[in-house]
């Protein structure tokens, strides 16, 4: 294994004393170049000559001392680790020295620690070194930043730990109205937050894990506001302590003016949808005076069935949405047969079941955010495939087309018909449960069952 080079510096009078150091060092491991000097003159000759990674020196010498050799170092700034060894060296003595700067002390007649004292003292300088460089290029770092701060259109805020504004760039000034007097007398940069925000603002400093994105509302100095959306980041003593906050704040004014125009946007073009929904149903409902608010009923209590069963709101949305155009296709069907008081015969039956591919039609050209049409077009299906018009089983049918047909078979069974008087809620929900899954269901059936019997749920 190679030998660590290492320059050494001896203060020392006696040649065999240095020689007798430089022995036992390459004994433990390391490879020394050194240079002997035994007066002050001297040691300032090698240190402008040479840049020395350690210093050997003797306490007293006959031109000089290891205090004065301190002395110059410390004079001259140098942060060279400094190692006494002696034989005359009592523990007051190497106090003092210690006290001057000197890194550790040993005696000539038990040099076992040199080498150690030596390597840990080198360690020790290295990290000294990388400290001061990063300290260094985390100050030149700041400095770049806070020219570049200057010049950008966003406002930059730098806090202390206790929220104190420290630094913040000319955009702070022109968009909030502070002046520099402001900040210089001790702002907490919360007063730009306004105040239903600020706890909220104060703990997101406090908690925000090295960095966090926000949106805030910033408070003008002179009463205006306006919206943000704030970067923080925590700012560094160039080691691993926090000593601050970095905030950057971009005026989102433009951005909320566009979400809100979007959002009146979508409200038009909702109330445009409703409206619509609300003329369909009304078309259907007046065609057949007979099933008049059948559909608003059957919406009613398949939305209170989907919120039962846990459905997401953009699910029961869409369900309630088709509950209320169900019945659409029936449009095209007679009104003598919609409101027939007898048994209608098959070819009539044949008929109307042909309203829910209608519907389908129908509802297909109309551009909804979910599939409105498909529920329509399924809420006659049953799990054992004897519904139509498609005969689909269990898996194949939409959870809400199922819920559908459960709110559809309930309402019409419990309410009167020109073909018969109104059987009844008990009635319905005997329906349901004999054929919960055979033709319904069972999830359903007994989330159904449950609003009318626990719930006390009424049309």
């Amino acid at each position: 294994m190679e030998k660590k080079k290492i320059k050494i510096l001896i203060v020392e009078d006696s040649e065999d004393d240095a020689i007798l150091l430089i022995r036992r060092i390459k004994k433990d491991g390391l490879d020394p170049v050194y240079k002997r000097i035994d007066s002050l003159r001297a040691m300032k000759t090698e240190l402008n000559k040479e840049e020395w990674n350690i210093i050997l020196s003797d306490y007293i010498l006959s031109k000089f001392s290891a205090l004065d050799a301190l002395n110059l170092l410390r004079k001259n700034n140098y942060e060279i680790p400094f190692i006494i060894v002696s034989g005359t060296v009592g523990e007051d003595i190497a106090v003092k020295t210690m006290k001057k700067g000197a890194n550790d002390y040993l005696m000539k007649d038990n040099l076992v620690r040199l080498v150690p004292s030596i390597k840990r003292e080198l360690q020790e300088t290295e990290i000294k070194r990388e400290r001061r460089e990063a300290v260094g290029g985390l100050v030149e770092s700041e400095k770049r930043f806070k020219e570049l701060a200057e010049l950008l259109p966003a406002v930059i805020v730098e806090t202390d730990s206790n929220d104190k504004i420290t630094f913040a760039n000319h955009t702070f000034y022109k968009l909030t109205g502070y002046l520099f007097k402001d900040v210089n007398k001790g702002m907490y940069v919360y007063r730009i937050i306004v105040p239903e925000e600020r706890v909220n603002f104060q703990e997101n400093l406090k908690k925000h894990n090295g960095r966090s994105t926000s949106e805030y509302t910033v408070l003008k100095k002179n009463g205006d506001i306006y919206p943000v959306i704030m970067y923080c980041n925590d700012i560094y003593n160039g080691y691993d302590k926090i000593i601050g906050s970095r905030i950057v704040m971009v005026d989102i004014t433009e951005r909320k003016r566009a979400e809100y125009k979007i959002e009146e946007s979508y409200k038009r073009l909702q109330k445009t949808l409703n409206d619509t929904i609300n003329t369909l149903a009304s078309i259907i409902e007046n065609r057949d005076p007979y099933t008049s608010g059948h559909q608003k009923k059957v919406a009613y209590l398949a939305i209170n069935i989907s919120e039962e069963l846990g459905l997401s709101d953009e699910e029961t949305e869409a369900l309630g949405t088709a509950a209320m155009v169900h019945d659409i296709g029936k449009i095209t069907i007679p009104t003598s047969i919609l409101s027939k008081p007898g048994k209608v015969s098959d070819v009539e039956y044949k008929l109307i079941k042909t309203h829910s591919r209608t519907g389908y039609e129908i509802i297909k050209n109309i551009e909804f955010p979910y599939p409105i049409e498909k529920i329509i077009l399924q809420h006659h299906e049953r799990l054992d495939g004897s519904g139509y018009p498609l005969g689909l089983k269990d898996k194949d049918i939409m959870v809400e087309a199922k819920i559908l047909a459960v709110a559809d078979v309930v309402e019409a069974m419990s309410s009167h018909r020109p073909y018969r008087p109104a059987l009844g809620i008990d009635k319905a929900l005997e329906e349901i449960d004999n054929n919960k899954g055979i033709l319904y269901d069972t999830n359903v059936v007994e989330a159904c069952k449950n609003l009318f019997t626990k719930k006390k749920f009424e049309f």
